[in-house]
């Protein structure tokens, strides 16, 4: 059955055990928001790998979504995979997410950027909207925040349309 919190927390991650061990230990467990199911959240990573040595009730909380899109090219799949790698496997996140749960609210971020889950979900606007936050350069160390109909236009119109203009924006051949 799908997820039902109104708040849906996105990670993605590759081979950050430490990260992850910091969110297990410190961060889910304190997250009143998951616990009452009011927020859920996921780790999404191509490492399969990645995780191994979670307790029982850290996977319960938040579970490790593994890349299963075989239209997504694992050639190089590390953390230094090819940038078009990263952006297709952000979609496939979206993709996920909006099959998997019914969420209202969508944060997507990365592993080492340890978010307040219940601050996030207590702080939650009405409406259509969306936030982010880019740190440098690029597509990584991106936050996210976005309505669930901002979620579904980007997943939606990727291919016939901002693909192409991501590649051009990013010195690629479309």
């Amino acid at each position: 059955s799908p997820l039902n919190g109104s708040l849906f927390v996105a990670v993605a991650c590759y081979d950050e055990d430490e990260f992850l061990a910091a969110w297990d230990e410190t961060m889910l467990p304190a997250s009143q928001a998951l616990v009452r199911g009011v927020a859920d959240l996921r780790f999404f990573t191509s490492n399969a790998a990645f995780g191994a040595n979670r307790t029982r009730r850290a996977r319960e909380l938040a579970p490790i979504i593994y890349l299963d899109d075989p239209t997504i090219s694992q050639e190089g799949k590390n953390r230094t995979a090819h940038p078009y790698f990263w952006r297709d496997f952000v979609l496939w996140m979206f993709r996920w997410s909006l099959k998997n749960s019914n969420f209202e609210y969508l944060v997507r971020s990365e592993l080492d950027a340890l978010l307040c889950v219940d601050t996030i979900y207590r702080a939650l606007p009405g409406g259509v909207w969306t936030l982010g936050l880019a740190r440098k350069c690029g597509y990584d160390d991106t936050f996210l925040l976005a309505s669930r109909r901002v979620i579904a236009s980007l997943a939606r119109n990727w291919k016939p349309f901002l693909r192409r203009v991501a590649l051009v924006e990013s010195g690629g051949d479309p």
